[in-house]
């Protein structure tokens, strides 16, 4: 799976704010990229879910639950410290990328250790 991503992280990486037309542009190739590790997340939860008993299951599913909460509430902090301006977005999407690609390594780990 990280051999898979590097490219496209090295793809998406080369666009900076200081290579691209406006923030918006910048943002965007950033969403791309979390798009991108979102699936990777998802792709190795359903794996993991298909792989796991029942018991291990509920557990990874409440587990799953809880870090979304966690995740959401750090970015909710994020966007009301930075007062809605567009350093905002930049901020919240470089940091979901971190914590989404941060949850599927882990997850691919467990996965690899079946």
């Amino acid at each position: 799976m990280i051999n898979r991503m590097r490219p496209v992280e090295n793809k998406l990486d080369g666009y900076t704010l200081d290579n691209t037309s406006s923030c918006t542009e910048y943002v965007s190739y950033r969403e791309i990229l979390h798009k991108k590790w979102d699936n990777e997340l998802n792709q190795i939860y359903k794996l993991l879910m298909s792989k796991y008993p029942e018991s291990q299951k509920i557990a990874l599913r409440n587990e799953e639950r809880a870090w979304i909460k966690k995740r959401e509430k750090s970015m909710d902090s994020i966007a009301s410290e930075m007062n809605g301006c567009i350093g905002a977005a930049v901020t919240i999407v470089n940091s979901e990328i971190d914590t989404i690609k941060s949850r599927a390594i882990e997850l691919a780990r467990r996965y690899d250790g079946l």
